[in-house]
């Protein structure tokens, strides 16, 4: 079953890592790290007003309202039956400006990247439904392209299924190739005894994605000058954030009702609005114990 995320889902990240052991893969430890990322974004960019989606109608609905928006979202895949964690796969996604989809990370669970004689664990397409999901995504909004990523165990996963010429550390998926991922056969079938898949049309699916996970994400991330502005404020503690709207003119009564999450947001907007952002970094930098306030990208 696949989900977008709220709040209450995020616990599961520390779960994975129990399972991790003393003796995990590089793979296995990629998942978790880009799973860490994955929850990270999405809260951070909540705080600041990042629109995610419930859905996958919700986007037609920003879209209506503004065409060049960007609206983000956490697919997570489900399962009642696993042991450990009901979450055993996740994709974060974000629709462009310039209606393409981002691929920023995708991982799934990192037991099932491992050996194991334990039946519960052996779950395979994990990868394909995500993708599945948001090639039909894409589709249903008449998106340019897919676009992400690779890792150096992922990229021949994604050349191989969406039939792409040529993948190396970016994968860039045509419009042609989209259903390439949305028309995959993943249904299962009832035998006279039990459940099981259709292995024969999906074994060399299964084949691929088990030598090379389709992990999609990275470490090092690239902080632009609102970010980190972001950032550095929410580092902040509550009385010196109120400080510092009250020096800037942005206080307004009853503010100080307003939640931690919610704050950062509103006072961003009203610097953005009035145009005092030059004036915000200049403010929350030399507060902070790594501040740059020499170093200010606003305009005057």
């Amino acid at each position: 079953m696949v989900e977008f995320a709220t709040l209450s889902d995020l616990f599961f990240v520390e779960k994975w890592r129990e399972t991790l052991g003393r003796n995990p893969t590089a793979i296995q430890r990629d998942a978790v790290d880009f799973a860490q990322l994955a929850r990270d974004r999405y809260i951070a960019d909540s705080r600041v007003g990042q629109p995610y989606i419930a859905n996958s109608r919700e986007v037609r609905d920003h879209i209506a309202r503004d065409a060049k928006c960007e609206v983000a979202g956490l697919m997570l895949l489900k399962c009642e039956w696993f042991p450990d964690s009901r979450i055993i796969g996740l994709c974060h996604f974000r629709r462009t400006w310039c209606n393409n989809m981002v691929v920023d990370y995708l991982a799934k669970h990192p037991v099932t990247l491992g050996s194991t004689e334990d039946g519960r664990y052996k779950v395979k397409g994990i990868g394909q439904v995500l993708l599945c999901f948001l090639s039909r995504m894409a589709i249903e909004l008449s998106c340019d392209h897919i676009w992400g990523e690779a890792t150096q165990s992922s990229w021949d996963f994604y050349k191989w299924l969406f039939d792409l010429d040529q993948v190396k550390d970016l994968f860039l998926i045509p419009r042609d190739k989209f259903p390439k991922g949305a028309n995959l056969k993943l249904d299962w079938q009832t035998s006279k005894e039990v459940n099981t898949m259709n292995m024969e049309t999906a074994k060399e699916l299964y084949e691929v994605e088990e030598s090379h996970p389709p992990l999609v994400g990275n470490r090092t991330i690239v902080v632009g000058s609102r970010r980190q502005l972001i950032d550095h404020f929410l580092d902040l503690p509550r009385h010196m954030q109120d400080e510092i709207a009250r020096n800037l003119g942005l206080f307004k009564e009853g503010d100080n009702t307003i939640l931690e999450d919610q704050w950062c947001g509103e006072l961003f907007q009203r610097a953005d609005q009035s145009g005092r952002l030059r004036e915000l970094w200049n403010e929350v930098e030399k507060r902070h114990e790594h501040g740059e306030s020499e170093k200010n990208p606003f305009p005057r």
